[in-house]
């Protein structure tokens, strides 16, 4: 089972200073925000652009109710970088309102909808093996009040499956929400798992939750649990998941039709070339989808290119020089406006610093279709990493044309350990050319 790392108790102090600007006037990091002491948000982790104009986001804990292990918050940032808190979860007793937050989403009525990953009504023996209660899955309103809408575990065996960690969830054309949980759906099943491979749900607005499919629910383990979906150009979803179709460890990617059936269309081979874990794909406007994996040509991750028929290959390797100057891990990607793909890698880099990993704090990428890598930002440039590490949630682009990201730690903060995080934005100029050379070239 999945374990996550987990949370600490912060807050905020909103700053409004512009980092050094990276590649001369080509793009310019700014630190919007940095996270700093109880009883605020900390360590924020997803992003989303409000159709408001204003940036949401998560942490996983922390918030007036929360500790370092429970709580977590929901929050509003402005393109100016002011914060407010929407909703401190484990308001309630036995932490009933959930805790843990994920994969939150916005509708077009201006509705917020979530997960989260623990907490909720039910409480199942099962569930103590991962924390207190199975997750839920929320709304919150214009008004900024939460409605739990579904808690999980709540049929028998729970069929319906617990701990719903993927994010962010995706909203299909009947308007309804899917999402995946990573255990229960079968506890009397396939036994890969423990507690159970986990399911694919669609839920209603109102909270109608129906199983579409439960992972490992046969001895043959068609797949394993998997993470967040998407939806593609042709109205099916896409995903990822942790084991592969013999059960074993690197997983591949799945197309899931509305109806509930499901289709392995690509599984890695850990064993041959060490690739595994892919991330949820993004659809490109070219067709094809796109998205980062572990291993690789140096070991270090990858971004890969599958076509709609299943082929994947390799559009470009991390750390190809000494020390990964270009990042390791990419966490996130998406395509800009531009055309080109942007996203983060959790290492690597041009810095270092005391709480970074070996091989450096992050970088912000900018790769083009065709496979050139431009580092567009090295994460702990400045004293003390005032402009954040550990970037885990990839990015987002709001309709201003402005990215935006978030870091898990830095910030300059002397609580929350190696620091509380921060937001930050990064504005792309035409200056940085689709075709720019980057210290390491592509595939």
């Amino acid at each position: 089972m999945r374990t996550l790392e987990l949370g600490k108790i912060a807050g905020i102090v909103a700053v409004f200073c512009v980092a050094a600007a990276v590649a001369a006037s080509a793009q310019t990091f700014t630190t919007l925000v940095q996270f700093n002491g109880t009883p605020q948000p900390a360590n924020p982790s997803q992003l989303l652009a409000g159709i408001d104009g204003n940036i949401y986001g998560i942490t996983s804990a922390g918030g007036k109710n929360g500790t370092s292990s429970t709580g977590g918050t929901v929050f509003r940032v402005t393109p100016a970088g002011k914060v407010s808190l929407l909703y401190s979860f484990c308001a309630l007793a036995n932490c009933a309102d959930g805790t843990r937050p994920n994969g939150l989403i916005q509708t077009a009525d201006g509705k917020f909808y979530g997960t989260t990953g623990l907490g909720g009504a039910s409480d199942a023996s099962i569930c103590s093996n991962v924390g207190i209660g199975c997750g839920t899955f929320f709304e919150i309103g214009a008004g900024k009040i939460l409605t739990t809408l579904h808690s999980f575990c709540s049929q028998t065996n729970c069929n319906d499956g617990f701990s719903p960690w993927g994010a962010p969830l995706a909203v299909g054309r009947n308007g309804n929400i899917y999402g995946t949980t990573s255990d229960g759906g079968n506890l009397n099943g396939d036994n890969n798992c423990v507690w159970g491979c986990g399911t694919i749900y669609e839920i209603t607005p109102t909270g109608a939750l129906q199983t579409l499919h439960v992972f490992c629910s046969n001895p043959a383990c068609p797949v394993g649990s998997g993470g967040a979906l998407m939806l593609a150009k042709d109205g099916d979803f896409y995903g990822a998941t942790e084991y592969s179709a013999s059960g074993d460890y690197g997983g591949g990617f799945y197309k899931l039709t509305p109806d509930g059936h499901l289709s392995v269309f690509y599984t890695f081979d850990v064993d041959a070339n060490g690739d595994c874990c892919g991330s949820t794909p993004v659809q490109a406007t070219d067709g094809n989808f796109y998205g980062s994996a572990a291993g690789g040509k140096y070991g270090y991750g990858f971004i890969y290119k599958l076509t709609p028929g299943g082929g994947l290959s390799s559009l470009y390797d991390f750390c190809a020089n000494p020390s990964c100057p270009d990042g390791v891990g990419a966490s996130g990607l998406i395509q800009g406006r531009d055309g080109n793909l942007y996203g983060t890698t959790v290492e690597g880099g041009a810095n270092t610093g005391p709480n970074c990993a070996a091989l450096g704090c992050g970088t912000v990428f900018q790769l083009t279709l065709t496979g050139t890598l431009t580092t567009l930002h090295s994460f702990c440039s400045e004293t003390n990493c005032a402009d954040g590490l550990l970037p885990q949630g990839g990015l987002i682009q709001a309709n201003s044309g402005i990215f935006y990201g978030a870091t898990t730690s830095g910030g300059g903060s002397a609580n929350c350990g190696g620091g509380c995080g921060t937001i930050f934005s990064l504005s792309v100029s035409p200056a940085v050319e689709a075709s720019r050379k980057s210290e390491s070239a592509g595939r």
